[in-house]
């Protein structure tokens, strides 16, 4: 199997990812604006959290598409190459994360950003001055919001969610971490083979209904011990290689960063929720990036008419070298 991921190619893929998500945005920014103003509609989304936090208006999966969008921007800021885009969408995406209050997107995209700092192939300045620059936008957008008078009403949502998401015995994730322990125990009692293959579909989960809300106990559970192990086998494989490739800096593609961000990005997410379609996008083109040999070192074309795949075989380069 071939994969044929151009840089021109990938510059599509993000732009359209950005552009759904930028419809998403103001899904989001109305449906916060009737929140704030009580309108009837507002109950509609407010019935459907289990939590009794307010301006939860879309639901933890599709915030974090919200979350992978910030990252792509942000790492526009950091390679060069690369058409800036306007801070003050940047802040705004940032600021609609924040007052979503999902406090495993939050940690998500945090980690993502912040891990742009350990990596060789970005300057420690650029992520710092950009972080500084958007928090200042951030802070001057809000600025109408509190002029208003509904800035108490969210900060005190923002700071109940901090302080809920540190108690490991109160709230959703007091209560997750609860569900956590009893699937822990539940496995330690299963046979041999269970544990080696994991539970049939359609068993549940430990005897229950609910999903664990962990992607791990999730895989150790269906799959067990043997599937979740080639599972973040192949993630840590792709991680490193990735990172080997910044560090050695043997391949020019800007986009080796951002999947390696990503990728850190979606691990964090999985401790508190599962996978998603939309998450196999990033790990497939993270896996081709990592894999990929370059073919044709001698173009005299730049990298985005570059190509790359995976598992070449000789006879697939003699083709190419042809044309």
């Amino acid at each position: 199997m071939s994969f044929q991921y151009t840089e021109a190619t990938l510059n599509r893929l993000i732009k359209y990812w950005l552009n759904t998500c930028l419809i998403l945005l103001a899904l989001v920014y109305f449906r916060l604006a009737a929140d704030v103003a009580n309108l009837p509609m507002a109950q509609a989304w407010r019935s459907m959290d289990a939590g009794d936090i307010r301006f939860r208006v879309i639901n933890g999966q599709h915030t974090y598409l919200l979350g992978v969008a910030v990252v792509m921007l942000f790492h526009k800021y950091l390679v060069n190459n690369e058409t800036k885009p306007s801070k003050i969408i940047t802040a705004l995406f940032i600021i609609a994360v924040i007052v979503l209050q999902h406090r495993s997107v939050w940690m998500a995209t945090f980690v993502a950003m912040i891990s742009s700092l350990a990596l060789p192939s970005i300057k420690k300045t650029k992520v710092i001055n950009n972080l500084i620059i958007i928090s200042i936008m951030g802070i001057i957008l809000l600025i109408p919001v509190v002029y208003m008078g509904y800035a108490d009403k969210i900060i005190s949502n923002i700071f109940l969610s901090a302080e809920r998401a540190t108690s490991l015995t109160t709230g959703t994730f007091g209560a997750r971490v609860s569900g956590w322990k009893t699937i822990l125990y539940y496995f330690s009692h299963q046979n041999f083979l269970h544990q080696l293959l994991g539970d049939p579909f359609g068993s549940g989960y430990a005897r229950s209904k609910i999903v664990p809300h962990n992607f791990y106990f999730q895989a150790l559970l269906r799959v067990g011990v043997l599937g979740t192990f080639v599972l973040l086998l192949t993630y840590l494989i792709t991680m490193a290689k990735l990172f080997i490739k910044l560090a050695k800096k043997d391949d020019t593609n800007i986009y080796l960063s951002l999947f390696l961000m990503l990728m850190i990005g979606q691990q964090t997410f999985y401790v508190p929720y599962g996978q998603q379609a939309e998450h196999g996008i990033i790990l497939g083109i993270a896996i081709s990036l990592a894999k990929r040999k370059k073919l044709l070192s001698n173009l005299n074309n730049t990298k985005s008419q570059s190509q790359y795949f995976i598992n070449t075989t000789p006879r697939l380069e003699k083709d190419v070298n042809k044309t």
